[in-house]
């Protein structure tokens, strides 16, 4: 099982670097590209998204990526 999360450089969970990933098209684009390959590249059987402490302001946006994997998926 392959997990991506929103932990920063110094260990804990980023807020910053949710509402970075969260408020680009072109870097989840890029995001969900990579993910696949690795997926697809190690044989992982599915993919635990764990973002936390995401800002109140950026909890809208949380959900077009999980859309967007689980239409992925579906092909």
């Amino acid at each position: 099982m392959m997990t991506i999360t929103n932990i920063g450089e110094r260990g804990g969970f980023s807020s910053d670097l949710a509402s970075t990933i969260l408020n680009s098209e072109t870097i989840q684009d890029a995001l969900i590209g990579s993910i696949i390959y690795v997926l697809q590249d190690r044989n992982y059987a599915g993919l635990n998204i764990d973002f936390e402490y995401i800002y109140p302001s950026d909890r809208e946006n949380y959900k077009p990526p999980h859309q967007t994997m689980m239409s992925v998926n579906d092909e």
